[in-house]
Formats: structure tokens, sequence, C-alpha cells
């Protein structure tokens, strides 16, 4: 059997993300798109948000807070878990975020990068903007334990996070 690049992992990484969203107690109201870049080290996520924001500077509303903090601990979860077999998960350890700006309801682009990967610790940025050619609005630094699945039945424990 030959290994699927990461890039290769994007369909169902995303799927699994989605799932555990679905299967979660917490409801996640963001959209994701489509996964536009995934590599070893980036991974690049377009989506909206389209329920009726917190009040701010523009007539929708901004994207509250805690949805920004879901949105970064999913796209990090993906990335932590890229390079281990299918079925493995990784739970947040740490988690530090900076509001640089009002992110508006509507469209959004997440940039995420891996500063450090090892089967102990992985550590990423995201920075979310309302479009490519946008400013960060939020920016996050963020922590995960990556589990790699156990043989080929899959060992992950269902969380997106944690």
């Amino acid at each position: 059997m030959t290994a699927r690049t990461t890039s290769e992992r994007a369909p169902e990484l995303l799927a699994e993300l989605q799932r555990h969203y679905a299967d979660s107690e917490v409801g996640v109201v963001f959209e994701i798109d489509a996964i536009e870049e995934l590599t070893n080290d980036h991974v690049v996520v377009r989506g909206s948000y389209s329920q009726a924001g917190r009040p701010g500077a523009t007539g929708a509303g901004i994207i509250p807070g805690p949805v920004q903090m879901a949105m970064a601990d999913g796209f990090g979860w993906i990335l932590s878990v890229a390079p281990l077999p299918p079925g493995s998960d990784a739970f947040t350890i740490d988690m530090s975020m900076q509001f640089l700006r009002p992110l508006p309801v509507g469209p959004y682009v997440a940039r995420c990068s891996l500063l450090r990967w090892s089967p102990r610790r992985s550590v990423v940025t995201v920075d979310i903007a309302p479009g490519h050619d946008e400013p960060t609005a939020t920016f996050i630094t963020a922590a995960f334990s990556p589990r790699a699945a156990l043989g080929d039945a899959g060992g992950g424990t269902g969380g997106a996070g944690g």
C-alpha cells in the first residue's frame, strides 16, 4: 500500500472534523466550504458564518470570540493529525487568542501554520481574516497532543480538539 500525501487526505480530514462537530454536544455554527491547501506544515480553510453576529461595526455584526476559538481548534486539529494514520486524534492542551480587529459575519479565510510537530506535541498558529486579501482579524497560537490510531482499526477517541 502506498502512503497518501497530506494533500490527498484533505477531504477525509474535513469529513472527520465535520463528523466530530456533528457528534458533539456543542453546536458548531460556522461553515467550512473547502480546504484550499493542505501541506505537511500549512492548511488554508475557506468558509462562512451566517448566524446573527454580535453587534459590531458592520451591519450584520461580528463573529463571536467562542466561534473563532472553535474554528482555530478545528483547523489546528486538522494540521496536527494530518501526518498521522487515519483514525488518529489530537487534544487541545493550550490556546492563546489575540483579537486584532472585528471579524464580520460572512466569509472567512483561516491560515494555519505548523510551528512544531512531534508525536507528543504540535504547536500551530492560526490567523483568521474576512478574505484572502484582508488583514488578520484574529491570531491564535494553539498546542495539541497528537494521538496516533492503534492499528488499522482506528483508535481515535472522537474529539476535535479537547
